[in-house]
């Protein structure tokens, strides 16, 4: 519609009023933008904390068992230039490979479900090798979250060493 018929039908002709309006719709326009780019700032700004800062309580799970972030990111205007705001509502960043770093490559929005699903099993991974005629065991507990106490995870470690060990039908 041509602006003139417009601030005729709209605005009676007041262009002063259509000025003011359109202003008005700028600034909302701008405010939202801010409000969007505060939501990544504070994103960027935990991300850099899980990773960095040792007394952030998600230190240990990220920054504590080598988590980083790439280098161009440790400046906000790079991050948020190639994130940019999420693509729909309930997103948030997902690394794809969860033991690599945050990175352009490896990372991805994702729904509370995909993230779920792409986290290491808190059970501990066990494998035994015959070599030879020595039988080899090998247990990893990646980030169990099992056990409420060290304590109580030797403990269950302590068991089933002697479960292991014992001979067949000993137990």
């Amino acid at each position: 519609m041509d602006t003139g018929i417009l601030i005729q039908k709209q605005y009676g002709g007041d262009v002063s009023a259509f000025v003011r309006d359109m202003n008005d719709k700028a600034r909302e326009a701008r405010k939202i933008e801010s409000a969007k780019r505060r939501r990544e700032y504070q994103r960027w700004t935990q991300m850099m904390r899980r990773c960095y800062d040792k007394k952030h309580h998600a230190y240990p799970t990220y920054g504590g068992r080598g988590i980083c972030v790439c280098q161009q990111w440790h400046e906000f205007e790079f991050f948020y230039r190639d994130v940019g705001p999420p693509p729909g509502d309930g997103l948030s960043i997902d690394r794809i490979d969860n033991d690599g770093p945050y990175a352009p490559d490896n990372i991805r929005w994702a729904t509370a479900a995909q993230q779920n699903a792409n986290k290491p099993s808190p059970l501990p991974k066990i494998s035994i090798v015959k070599n030879g005629s020595m039988w080899t065991a090998r247990i990893v507990v990646n980030r169990c979250k099992t056990f409420a106490t060290r304590k109580a995870a030797q403990n269950w470690l302590g068991d089933l060493e002697e479960k292991i060990c014992s001979p067949a039908g000993s137990n």
